[in-house]
C-alpha cells in the first residue's frame, strides 16, 4: 500500500489497512506540526462518514494520499469557511422572505431550513472550535467578550425566527430574516475579518485550543 503525505511517499509506513496508513500519517504530520485535513482513497476523497467506518477502514487499498496544513492555516480556512456560510445563510434567509412577502410560505420552507442549517454547521465547526483557538492563541485577536456579546446576539436573533415559525406569523418572520438577520450577519462578517488580519499579522502558527 503506498501511503503519501502532501504529494511525498512515506517510505517508513508500512500499513496493513487504511486505518493503519491514516494513523501513520497522522503521526508524521503531527510531529511536522501539521494537521490533516484530507484523506483520499485511490484518489477517492472520504468524507466523515466513511473516516468513521471500520469496515471500510479496516480494508487495504492501492494509494492513501493525506493532505495536510499548518495549524495557522488551518484556521485561515475555517474563518474563510465561516465568512462564506454566514454570506450564504443570509441569501438563504432572502429568498425566504421574499418568498413569505408573495405569499408563497411552501417555497420559503427550503431557502429558510438551509439557512438555519448554515448558521448550525457554523456554530459547530468554527465557533466552537475555531474562534476560540484564535483568541486564546494570536495577539491582536478580538476579545472573549466582544465573541460573547455576539454569539447571544446570535442565539437572540435565531430564537426570535423560530418564535416567528412556531406562531406562523410569516409577516414577522419576513421581516426578521430580511431587516433585522442581516445586521447580525454584518457583525459576524466583520469579526471573522477582524480575526483573519490578526492571524495574518501574527505570521505564527498554533495548536492552542479552548
Amino acid at each position: 500500500m503506498r501511503i503519501t503525505l502532501d504529494g511525498n511517499t512515506c517510505e517508513d509506513l508500512d500499513a496493513s489497512t487504511i486505518a493503519e496508513a491514516i494513523e501513520g500519517g497522522c503521526t508524521l504530520a503531527h510531529e511536522a506540526g501539521r494537521i490533516v485535513v484530507q484523506v483520499d482513497v485511490d484518489e477517492r476523497t472520504l468524507d466523515v462518514a466513511e473516516l468513521g467506518d471500520p469496515e471500510f477502514t479496516g480494508g487495504r487499498a492501492e494509494t492513501v494520499a493525506l493532505t495536510s496544513l499548518e495549524p495557522r492555516e488551518v484556521l485561515l480556512a475555517s474563518l474563510d469557511l465561516g465568512t462564506n456560510a454566514v454570506d450564504a445563510a443570509n441569501e438563504r434567509f432572502a429568498l425566504a422572505a421574499h418568498a413569505l412577502q408573495a405569499g408563497n410560505a411552501g417555497e420559503a420552507a427550503a431557502p429558510l431550513q438551509e439557512g438555519l442549517e448554515l448558521w448550525q454547521t457554523l456554530d459547530e465547526h468554527v465557533l466552537r472550535e475555531a474562534v476560540p483557538t484564535v483568541l486564546n492563541s494570536t495577539p491582536g485577536a478580538p476579545t472573549h467578550d466582544e465573541f460573547n456579546a455576539l454569539v447571544q446576539a446570535l442565539e437572540e436573533a435565531l430564537a426570535t425566527i423560530r418564535q416567528a415559525i412556531g406562531s406562523g406569523d410569516s409577516s414577522a418572520l419576513s421581516d426578521s430574516l430580511l431587516y433585522e438577520f442581516p445586521e447580525t450577519a454584518t457583525r459576524w462578517t466583520d469579526f471573522f475579518s477582524k480575526c483573519t488580519k490578526a492571524l495574518d499579522g501574527s505570521g505564527q502558527d498554533t495548536t492552542e485550543t479552548r
